[in-house]
């Protein structure tokens, strides 16, 4: 008889409504140990020189190698360039977004998503981004004449005012004065 109720008892106990879970939450942050950030320091020196030769395919092999082990958005912006260099417009500007995602305000990546924009003919997208440069740095002159020549064709008021701009900022400019014309 006590073996019959150890065994019912062990099954009741077993059968129980309350579920004790052992989850953890899970927080996966990929943390980058120095020699990672130094091998892909090395990565991204490698791959610059690479493009000084005009390897780019090259050279995007170990941007990417490098942004696996170092994620910065310098990585992506140079294999942005080289993406462009090779006429892939898709992974150019993928990877440009990325860059400027991480550093919304560098006018260099922005600069250089405006002008994959302009090349793709997304006038749109290329015009807030050059305008979006000129908001943060009211002085940059090539932004500006980006934004005049993509407004050249739907808003040619607004290209000469901008061409104005310019000419105010800089003094006579020979290539503004000739759209101007």
């Amino acid at each position: 008889m006590k073996y019959i109720l150890l065994i019912l008892s062990i099954f009741l106990f077993s059968c129980s409504s309350h579920v004790e879970k052992n989850i953890e939450p899970v927080t996966q942050i990929k943390k980058v140990s120095e020699r990672d950030r130094e091998f892909a320091r090395q990565l991204f020196i490698d791959a610059s020189m690479m493009d000084l030769e005009n390897k780019f395919a090259e050279a995007i092999l170990d941007y990417q190698e490098a942004l696996r082990l170092d994620p910065s958005a310098g990585i992506y912006y140079a294999l942005g360039k080289d993406f462009l260099r090779l006429s892939k417009l898709s992974q150019a500007l993928a990877n440009t977004k990325m860059a400027v995602e991480l550093e919304p305000t560098n006018v260099e990546y922005l600069t250089l998503l405006g002008t994959i924009y302009s090349f793709s003919r997304n006038v749109d997208s290329a015009e807030v981004v050059f305008g979006k440069i000129v908001n943060l740095d009211s002085t940059d002159v090539n932004a500006r004449f980006n934004l005049a020549q993509l407004n050249e064709a739907k808003s040619p008021l607004k290209s000469l005012e901008l061409y104005k701009e310019i000419l105010s900022i800089t003094g006579p400019e020979w290539n503004v004065l000739l759209k101007m014309a």
